[in-house]
């Protein structure tokens, strides 16, 4: 009795990321990278990285790379670690707000170690029947809009710049003209 809609373009997977500066002058990109600075490298993130899979020890397995220190910090710690130095290379979610600064980038995990994360919305028959076609239509609309670069600056909107997530939402469908200014 459910119905699969159309999946998002954004993925929310764990991910690695460090500084733009920190990848230029190491010239990092891809998680294979991290070899070449793997002996001086301080990785940060929650304690479960270590322990959960998949987590650090798949990547270091996967990708040839062996970190010389692991910093267990709070999620949310891990950007003012690498602004600071303390660490490196951070654990990120791939729509962490403060990835839409610009500051910070993403290794790409050619592996797909953390594989995909797309939101797929499912909805009951019922509620389609009830709603009508455009019910479906909608959510699909919406849906395409939502990429990993719009979910990074919308999360940042909420969580780093302190807007109400409701007018988040409101002047973003809006501006896409999915629901008509002031609804």
């Amino acid at each position: 009795g459910l119905t699969l809609l159309t999946p998002t373009p954004f993925s929310d997977t764990v991910a690695l990321g460090v500084t733009i500066g920190y990848a230029q002058g190491n010239h990092l990109a891809s998680l294979r990278d991290l070899a070449r600075v793997a002996p001086t490298m301080v990785v940060g993130g929650p304690p479960e990285f270590q322990q959960l899979s998949p987590g650090l020890d798949d990547l270091q397995r996967g990708y040839g790379f062996r970190t010389r220190t692991y910093k267990s910090m709070g999620i949310g710690d891990q950007y003012a670690a690498l602004n600071d130095g303390t660490i490196q290379v951070a654990w990120a979610t791939t729509t962490d707000a403060q990835l839409a600064s610009g500051d910070y980038t993403i290794l790409a995990d050619p592996r797909n170690t953390f594989g995909w994360g797309n939101a797929v919305p499912v909805v009951s028959q019922k509620v389609l029947a009830a709603e009508g076609q455009q019910f479906g239509v909608t959510v699909d609309q919406v849906s395409a809009l939502l990429t990993t670069d719009v979910m990074r600056t919308l999360n940042q909107a909420v969580e780093v710049a302190g807007q109400d997530p409701n007018v988040v939402a409101q002047t973003f469908l809006e501006t896409h003209g999915v629901i008509p200014p002031g609804s």
